[in-house]
């Protein structure tokens, strides 16, 4: 198993994640072997190592009587995430990737409903994207000119018109960029 700090401190934090508002957030780009420099080495989580944490919010889940926890991973490359095929799925744990862009394809859109992984995948503002109501515009052409964020649920994305729960466009004065994110959640 993946000795990085992240993965050591969770028996350290039992107590914090035995209360009902407190999730998890992993982030695989600081998982690195000793000697290893941030921003110098991508770090890396095997699906073992995520599905230890699954394991000990399930347990903590089980044993507090509380509603599922939320496990969120950051990935913005392939080898962040490595076997993530083999995750597990159980009901006290709901596992979703936060991907960013570059991941903003619709075959991974599928792929992560096939696994059972949630998703919020950042894309690019050209991709195209349909509202409920058949309006259909370039991502970056949703935003509005006060940043506030633009929410379009049930909507379609890129050329193929691929179903997703939510769209989510926003760029505040604050943000270097725009955002523009894809979600199977509501």
């Amino acid at each position: 198993m993946n000795t990085s700090v992240q993965l050591v401190l969770i028996p350290l934090l039992e107590k914090y994640f035995a209360l009902p508002n407190v999730h998890l957030g992993l982030d695989p780009e600081f998982a690195m072997r000793p000697g290893d420099l941030p921003g110098k080495v991508i770090g890396t989580y095997d699906a073992t190592d995520i599905n230890y944490v699954i394991d000990t919010l399930a347990r903590l889940v089980k044993e507090n009587n509380l509603p599922p926890k939320v496990l969120v991973i950051h990935r913005f490359t392939q080898k962040m995430m490595t076997n993530y095929q083999n995750i597990k799925k159980v009901p006290e744990v709901q596992v979703v990737i936060l991907a960013d862009r570059g991941f903003g394809d619709q075959k991974l859109f599928q792929f992560m409903k096939e696994l059972g992984l949630h998703f919020i995948i950042r894309f690019r503002g050209d991709i195209f994207v349909t509202s409920a109501e058949g309006e259909r515009r370039k991502a970056k052409d949703w935003l509005t000119p006060s940043g506030r964020s633009v929410t379009l649920r049930q909507a379609k994305v890129t050329a193929d018109e691929c179903p997703v729960e939510t769209v989510v466009c926003v760029w505040d004065k604050k943000m270097k960029e725009a955002w523009f994110l894809a979600s199977d959640l509501k």
